[in-house]
């Protein structure tokens, strides 16, 4: 099954990504989203909204996402329930939401300038927020998260071409001298003990063991 695009309606495609356990494709586009399944392929849901959905993040292959834009302005962030059609959260912030990512006890939200981080906890009111660390605002919304095991965070330091890995729980922080650029982009494995690194110079994906 294909997901297509209706060039006559003008729609396109603007955000395509995965669930942290790649059972789910996620894609934003300029009228809505859609979900899928990734074994067997299949649409699961088709939504439209009112303006761009500029980013979409899913809790593994649960209902819960994060959606950003749509009708919403871009300072807030959404947490949504697929099943139930239904805003569960609302984030608002000072500027701009670049990103976000869930895993099963964490949202975490970037500016261009800060990475928040916030408990999901079940029946909650709201979201207490755990940790803001400081980002470098050459890199807006460059973060990575680990998906399974301790909640591992990786972000580019204030300082040109090195990451912090920081550990959430224990707030134990290792700096990484990555790159002699400034960092275009992160990765970190499941469990947060594999980091792949790239700059804005693009010639090299660099892989460390963040354990050592």
């Amino acid at each position: 099954m294909d997901i297509q695009q209706d060039a006559s309606s003008g729609e396109h495609v603007s955000f395509i990504g995965f669930s942290n356990d790649g059972s789910m494709l996620q894609v934003g586009t300029n009228t809505g989203y859609r979900m899928c399944s990734t074994e067997p392929f299949n649409i699961l849901s088709s939504v439209n909204s009112s303006g761009r959905i500029r980013w979409v993040s899913t809790l593994d292959a649960s209902n819960m996402m994060i959606l950003l834009g749509g009708s919403y302005p871009p300072n807030v962030a959404v947490l949504w329930d697929e099943k139930k059609r239904a805003v569960q959260f609302r984030l608002k912030f000072r500027s701009e939401v670049i990103r976000a990512f869930m895993r099963v006890e964490i949202c975490a939200v970037a500016l261009s300038d800060v990475l928040h981080l916030f408990e999901l906890r079940q029946g909650a009111k709201e979201l207490p927020l755990i940790k803001t660390y400081h980002l470098n605002t050459h890199c807006p919304g460059v973060f990575a998260m680990s998906t399974a095991g301790d909640p591992i965070v990786a972000f580019p330091s204030v300082r040109k071409g090195e990451v912090v890995v920081a550990n959430v729980t224990t707030s134990e922080t290792a700096v990484v001298s990555a790159h002699a650029d400034h960092i275009a982009a992160l990765c970190l494995s499941s469990i947060g003990n594999v980091l792949c690194t790239a700059s804005k110079e693009g010639r090299y994906i660099k892989i460390f063991d963040v354990v050592s």
